[in-house]
């Protein structure tokens, strides 16, 4: 592990744990920064920084102090409408059942050190109409549909993604086992129309979601954040129904590997050359991953031979000039109201990637698909592989 890694994972588990951290000496600052912004993290900086009682460069402690401010202010507006949602989905009894970030921010010493870009809520399909209305009432604008999602938003507060199922279907691995998430909807809330999973089951949960983003281009440090609080905060796990669990969803090596890391991390355990696989990769996401290994993830479920790889760049370029209906409605609205429009559009896109100032893009997708070779994909495939993900099966 590296000095520098070191030194933010010190500044977390002072944040977390409110232990005192031990930084380098050399500590660049300003890198840091540069990665707290890029992983969503500077509040948790912030925080690790307070607990520690280090001196920062004025400077520094400035731009942190604000991120934490700003990150607080959004928590609170964030709640405010959360609040007003949920209150209104049981009052007119809608089945819901919160996700990810909405339920894991809970077990963060303070709420503004978990920056939450989206609130992810499970919903009943046929109950969408009655939601329409509802989401409508309180304020909120409907924006698009994903394959998985109903996107809403309050403008410069919040982005609700009312799930129809908890995995995208096009994860057939994951989709076969939790379906649309229902299943899993086991505990109501008292005098509420508001579910929850079991404690084992939103841990097996977070995992996959988690694991799919880290084959699919890259995971960053929140994922291992919410992993390791969620467990902190629940003691008494039933580990014999999670491995059993893991074990159908082929992630049991995976999860472990995971847990050693974190144990390298903050239980003080020796780094190896597992865990500095994992945090290396990990160090070198960002927030969503990168696009060099989202495209490498992409062409590793559609490659099969090297021959095979050699079409991967043409396919990218198609896919680039026609995209899907689905993501043309996101960037032209007008197409919701008029699918026929849809030739049309795909050209006023290309004219505007040939000449409205998209070279960047034009040079950013060329080199990614020049790195799409088949050695390239048969390391990434290795490095997953290595530490306990594979792709078996053919995505949709």
């Amino acid at each position: 592990m590296l000095d520098f890694q070191r030194g933010i994972i010190a500044l977390l588990k002072s944040a977390i744990d409110h232990m005192k951290a031990a930084l380098p000496d050399d500590f660049d600052w300003k890198k840091a920064m540069t990665f707290g912004k890029a992983h969503q993290i500077l509040p948790i900086i912030y925080c690790g920084c307070n607990n520690s009682q280090l001196e920062v460069p004025p400077e520094i402690a400035s731009f942190l102090k604000a991120a934490f401010l700003k990150s607080a202010a959004v928590a609170l507006k964030q709640n405010y409408y959360i609040e007003k949602m949920f209150s209104a989905f049981c009052e007119h009894d809608v089945d819901f059942m919160p996700l990810k970030g909405v339920m894991l921010r809970k077990y963060y010493p303070e709420a503004g050190m978990r920056l939450m870009s989206d609130c992810d809520v499970l919903i009943k399909l046929p109950q969408y109409p009655k939601i329409r209305e509802i989401m409508n009432e309180i304020g909120f604008e409907e924006k698009y549909e994903s394959n998985h999602e109903l996107v809403w938003e309050v403008p410069n507060n919040l982005t609700v993604e009312l799930h129809k199922f908890v995995i995208p279907s096009y994860n057939e691995d994951y989709f076969a086992y939790f379906g649309d998430g229902w299943r899993l909807a086991k505990e109501k809330l008292t005098d509420s129309s508001q579910y929850q999973m079991t404690k084992e089951d939103a841990l097996i949960y977070n995992f996959t979601h988690m694991a799919k983003h880290y084959r699919d281009g890259g995971i960053g440090i929140r994922h291992i954040l919410d992993i390791y609080v969620y467990m902190n905060k629940h003691q008494n796990l039933d580990f014999g129904y999670i491995d059993g669990e893991l074990k159908k969803l082929k992630l049991f090596d995976f999860f472990y590997n995971v847990l050693h890391t974190i144990d390298v991390w903050f239980g003080g355990k020796e780094a190896d050359e597992m865990s500095d696989c994992i945090t290396d990769y990990i160090f070198s996401s960002g927030s969503y991953g990168t696009a060099k290994n989202k495209n490498l993830s992409s062409a590793a479920k559609e490659t099969k031979t090297a021959k095979q790889a050699k079409f991967i760049g043409l396919k990218r370029w198609i896919r680039i000039v026609f995209l899907p209906y689905t993501n043309m409605c996101i960037k032209y609205p007008i197409l919701k109201k008029i699918p026929a429009l849809l030739p049309i559009m795909w050209i006023v896109r290309w004219v505007q990637i040939a000449f409205g100032g998209k070279k960047h893009l034009i040079a950013r997708t060329n080199a990614n698909i020049k790195a799409l070779t088949a050695d390239n994909i048969e390391t990434f495939q290795q490095s997953l592989h290595f530490v306990g993900l594979d792709f078996d099966f053919q995505e949709k």
